[in-house]
Order: C-alpha cells, then sequence, then structure tokens
C-alpha cells in the first residue's frame, strides 16, 4: 500500500515584500540575501519573496519565488509591478499565506522593505508618492480574504505580524490600522532607519519563539540593535536607534483612545478641582498588551 508523502512542517513562512524603485535599491537587496543565507541553515523558516529591482537588466523588473533549505523554487521575472498599488501587496499577501498553508507553516510575518514616511504611510513609489497606512492595512486585509475565498479550508490562518524596513513606522496610527487588519504585531522603528535597515535574521528571532511572545518580541529586538553592518573603512553601524515590537491586540489602541478622550477630564481634576466637565468610565483590559523597545 502506497502512502502520500507528508507535508513539511515548518515553523515561519516570512514573506519579503521589497520596493527597489529608488535609490535604497542595491543596498537594500541585502534583506533578499540574508534570506537565502538563512533558508540554507534554518529549516523552520521558508521564504516568499516580491522583489522588484533593476540589479540584474537594464530596467526595473520584478522577481517572484521561493526560498526554503537554500533552494529557489517558483522563480518568475516580470514587468515591474507597482509596487505601491494596494492589489499588488493584496495579491503578494494571498501568495504568501497559500505557501504558509503548503508547507504547514505555524505562522506568517510580512516584511516591507522600501522608504517609510511615519504616519503618513510608507512603499514609496518612484515619484515620491507613498502609501497611506490604511491602504496599507487594508490590503493586507484584502489578501488575507483572497487566501480563504480560494482556499476555505485554511480560512482561519492569518498575517501574525508585519516587520516596517522602513523610517518612521512604529507609530499608534499603524497599530490601529493593522489591529483592525487582524495583524497581531508590529516590528518597527520609531526613528529614521540607516539602510539595509532591519536584518532578515528576525525571522529566526519569530521562529525561535514561536510559543511564547514576551521572549519573541526580545529577540526581535536585540537582533535589531546588535546588529552592524560594515562601512569598509569607515567603520560598522547599525540599523536604528531604537526599535520596537508592539502587541496590536485590537483592544489596545481602543483602550489608547478612551486614555487619550480622557486626558482633559484628567488635567482639570487634578490642576482644577471643582471642574464639572463630565467623563466616562473607562473599563479594565481583561488582557494586558505589551510594547519591547530598545
Amino acid at each position: 500500500m502506497q502512502t502520500a508523502p507528508l507535508t513539511p512542517r515548518r515553523t515561519l513562512e516570512f514573506g519579503i515584500y521589497r520596493d527597489g524603485d529608488n535609490n535604497l535599491d542595491a543596498i537594500q537587496e541585502a534583506a533578499v540575501d540574508q534570506a537565502l543565507a538563512i533558508s540554507r541553515r534554518d529549516p523552520r523558516i521558508a521564504f516568499a519573496i516580491e522583489d522588484t529591482n533593476a540589479l540584474t537588466t537594464d530596467r526595473l523588473a520584478t522577481h517572484d519565488f521561493d526560498l526554503a533549505d537554500g533552494m529557489v523554487t517558483h522563480d518568475r521575472v516580470r514587468d515591474a509591478k507597482e509596487m505601491s498599488d494596494p492589489k499588488t501587496l493584496a495579491a503578494f499577501v494571498a501568495r504568501t499565506l497559500d505557501e504558509a498553508e503548503a508547507c504547514g507553516a505555524q505562522s506568517t510575518w510580512i516584511d516591507l522593505v522600501d522608504h517609510g514616511g511615519g504616519d503618513g504611510g510608507g512603499l514609496e513609489t518612484s515619484d515620491g508618492r507613498i502609501m497611506p497606512m490604511p491602504k496599507i492595512a487594508a490590503a493586507i486585509a484584502q489578501g488575507v480574504a483572497l487566501h480563504a475565498r480560494a482556499h476555505p479550508e485554511d480560512a482561519a490562518r492569518r498575517v501574525d505580524g508585519v516587520v516596517a524596513n522602513q523610517c518612521l513606522m512604529a507609530s499608534l496610527g499603524f497599530e490601529n490600522a493593522l489591529s483592525r487588519a487582524g495583524v497581531r504585531y508590529l516590528a518597527a522603528s520609531p526613528e529614521t532607519m540607516v539602510a539595509p535597515g532591519v536584518p532578515t535574521g528576525v525571522a529566526e528571532a519569530i521562529a525561535s519563539h514561536a510559543s511564547d511572545p514576551q521572549a519573541m518580541a526580545r529577540a526581535i529586538v536585540a537582533r535589531v540593535m546588535q546588529t552592524q553592518y560594515d562601512a569598509g573603512p569607515l567603520g560598522t553601524f547599525g540599523p536604528a536607534a531604537a526599535f520596537d515590537v508592539i502587541d496590536c491586540d485590537a483592544r489596545a489602541p481602543r483602550a489608547a483612545d478612551v486614555a487619550i478622550k480622557r486626558l482633559p477630564c484628567t488635567i482639570d481634576s487634578r490642576t482644577m478641582p471643582g471642574s464639572t466637565r463630565a467623563c466616562a468610565p473607562t473599563r479594565k483590559r481583561q488582557r494586558a498588551t505589551f510594547a519591547i523597545s530598545c
């Protein structure tokens, strides 16, 4: 009697969405090079990669491929996609989730590699425009929905975390938008980053602590803050002055909204004891969220 081969089980499917239509094209290709090195040594992690660059041709082109066990599969080179189009991001998220199901990954993260503009958004276009944060989050949610429609047997799968390898993306606005899209964790810097930026080695930190969110967050921050890039005769440099991993539990932004709305009441009650401003009571949060930073 013949038996069907077992589906390989991975701890993590890590999608790298890299937009190289700008001055960071060459240096941020390190994110993909690092993924190849990691896949050779760490069988727990599979990568889905969409890399738009002008490094191997005389014009921009989009390279789609998967990486696992040091092997490149499903390799395609096509005319350059507009990486700042929400439809392009949604399609990539759906593909990454499809691959996560195929390899039995326990969790799925997306790494967004490009320029960032803080609360204004990220994923800069070639003419300097950026995709607003709500549209980034909506595109991720749309990708999750596309995967669920195509694979109803795996409809519960989601994007567990987003790594923003972009400047200024650790903001309440982005956290709030991602929480509404069902994303649980945001790993990003509140500061200007120095390219190549976030090392792809954070995927190993995620895979090593998949069942312990607090340990995972500390390991991600440590990996980023301990990374040193070689600048030749100029010495070495780190990717960021600060880095955060934020729990995007949907209740956290709501709690922040309540706290912000109550702030005038708090100030009145402390500075003007006789104030008659009415403030709504707050509820206790049933589960603590966290933000690990350095």
